[in-house]
């Protein structure tokens, strides 16, 4: 399973969810979008 963390998310919290592929909204420069957009943007990367 694909997580997306944002931005008010604590970073470390991504190596707790072994097995799992955790990106960050900043990474992909979606920090800036609002949930609703971020949720789509997020849906359409796959």
């Amino acid at each position: 399973m694909r997580i997306l963390l944002d931005h008010g998310t604590p970073r470390s919290l991504g190596r707790w969810l072994e097995g799992h592929t955790v990106g960050e909204a900043r990474a992909e420069e979606w920090d800036t979008l609002s949930n609703g957009e971020l949720l789509k943007e997020a849906e359409d990367a796959g």
